[in-house]
């Protein structure tokens, strides 16, 4: 019975948990893709709000609600395992955010490491 239900376990490679992902070797580059690529998305509503008006401040709040808290979900899970480049990717993501006008500050992940 034992090789029975072996057998029926699935190994992968990487898993989405309580909205990180995981992956075998603890490299999270899969979490880090995903998450940028969700605030790209996002990025693009808060231009479409800017655009529309809505004041600088508001638009920070909203930043942070919906694209820094999706950066920095976790981050003290992972943080450890980030390579510099995943630093400078990230870094770039949030600085194009500032240059766009939709967040009152510039972010690092540094900060947050």
């Amino acid at each position: 019975m034992g090789q029975h239900c072996s057998a029926l376990i699935e190994q992968v490679h990487c898993a989405k948990l309580i909205g990180s992902y995981l992956s075998d070797t603890l490299q999270f580059e899969t979490h880090l893709v995903n998450a940028l690529k969700i605030c790209s998305y996002r990025t693009y509503l808060l231009k479409l709000l800017r655009d529309q008006g809505m004041p600088r401040t508001h638009l920070n709040t909203v930043f942070r609600a919906i694209i820094l808290a999706k950066i920095t979900y976790a981050l003290p899970a992972w943080r450890g395992f980030l390579t510099v480049k995943q630093i400078g990717r990230n870094n770039s993501f949030l600085k194009r955010a500032f240059k766009y006008g939709l967040c009152s500050q510039l972010f690092s992940l540094i900060f947050w490491i």
